[in-house]
């Protein structure tokens, strides 16, 4: 802890000067993860009061100007903004937080864990690392989980990466990377997407979902699966509320021993009816007597 040489006058208001800061940074870590994950445009807030509590120890250097708080956990609230760590460090001069061993975050949108979250104030991104799961609260709750996952302030998105994967109701997409926004209700996978729905599979190189209207659009070595239906394709939409599966671009589908080529293909995936349009040209084996 640093000390000065000064009266006690000028200390005190000098405590009182970095205290304040401290404080405006805490609120700004809130602030900036809520504006990352925030479904709509941004409001005016009225004040709201900081509470800091559960420090146990609190650290400044202020020859580098580095904040360090270390409790069971750190706890700051702010209105509905919950943050939680054992370990909280402020670097005035770079404008960074990292809160660390353990975080928890939650507010009126979301709730979210890791084990380290930085906050980059002048950048307004925030990336957490570890184990990281974010959930979505309300009448459409999505969950999101991945090893790294960087929130960006200006584009309202999340971005995860490593074995991440999105869940909505009983579908789910995983893949190396999933873009996600929450306020349009759009998810960007991409690198070895596998989708997985109630009336079967969908693999691809990248793959679009639209949790609105429910319909998956994969581009890149496209295949579908159900049970003995198998299709294959450069392009897919796959709309899971009628069940279907709009295969084109060399399309190809192999229904038990039988298949059909065509320009497009469309998968009833629950009636196990295939419709091929344009120069369609089929493999048949009859049933056996």
């Amino acid at each position: 802890m640093s000390r000065s040489t000064g009266s006690p006058s000028k200390d005190m208001w000098r405590l009182r000067s970095l205290r304040n800061r401290f404080e405006v940074a805490l609120v700004t870590l809130a602030w900036a993860l809520v504006a990352a994950a925030a479904t709509g445009p941004a409001t005016a807030q009225q004040p709201l009061q900081l509470d800091v509590t559960g420090a146990t120890r609190v650290e400044f250097n202020d020859s580098v100007g580095v904040w360090e708080l270390y409790g069971n956990p750190v706890t700051v609230r702010r209105g509905l903004v919950v943050l939680k760590a054992p370990a909280v460090r402020y670097n005035a001069k770079d404008q960074i937080v990292i809160a660390s061993s353990g975080v928890s975050y939650g507010d009126q949108m979301l709730i979210a864990s890791a084990g380290t979250v930085t906050v980059w104030l002048r950048e307004g991104r925030a990336v957490a690392e570890n184990d990281v799961q974010v959930a979505y609260r309300g009448v459409d709750p999505v969950d999101l989980r991945a090893a790294r996952v960087e929130l960006l302030q200006e584009q309202r998105s999340l971005i995860a990466s490593g074995a991440a994967r999105l869940a909505r109701g009983s579908s789910a997409i995983t893949a190396d990377q999933i873009e996600y926004d929450h306020a349009a209700r759009r998810a960007v996978a991409a690198g070895a997407v596998q989708a997985r729905t109630p009336d079967g599979r969908l693999g691809a190189d990248r793959v679009e979902a639209q949790l609105a209207t429910e319909e998956f659009i994969a581009d890149g070595h496209v295949v579908v699966t159900r049970d003995t239906v198998e299709g294959h394709a450069a392009h897919a939409v796959f709309r899971q509320q009628a069940g279907q599966v709009e295969l084109s671009g060399d399309a190809l589908v192999h229904l038990g021993r039988n298949m059909v080529q065509a320009q497009v293909i469309t998968i009833d995936l629950r009636a196990r009816r295939v419709t091929a349009t344009g120069r369609p040209h089929l493999v048949g084996y009859p049933a056996a007597p």
